[in-house]
């Protein structure tokens, strides 16, 4: 599998960093569930080497803050979702996963891009 990593800089060396967002990931109401967990800073399952899923960004969140807010029933709230744009992401979560990654070149995406490596 391919990983590409949008920014405006070059990372040879990925690195694991304390995560100071609550982006989510995952499918249906177990996703919400984990999403809210997250967002929540709650969440104490099952600890993961990588995360493939949706990420619960500014899109969707007024919809997840209504669920939480009790202004939606889940069933609502997962058919709203459905109709939105969700965006896939990956997220490392221990060495174990970076180990696994191997840089192979830079791409410069225009102003400010990285260079080409």
């Amino acid at each position: 599998m391919k990983l590409f990593h949008g920014s405006n800089l070059e990372i040879t060396e990925p690195r694991l960093i304390e995560q100071t967002r609550g982006l989510d990931f995952g499918a249906g109401a177990e996703w919400l569930d984990f999403v809210t967990e997250n967002r929540l800073k709650t969440y104490s399952g099952e600890i993961y080497d990588v995360i493939i899923g949706a990420v619960a960004n500014d899109t969707v969140m007024p919809t997840i803050q209504a669920w939480l807010g009790g202004f939606l029933t889940e069933e609502a709230t997962l058919m709203t979702l459905k109709v939105s744009k969700l965006v896939d992401q990956v997220c490392l979560k221990t060495d174990k996963a970076l180990s696994m990654l191997c840089f192979i070149r830079s791409y410069n995406g225009g102003k400010g891009g990285a260079r080409n490596g």
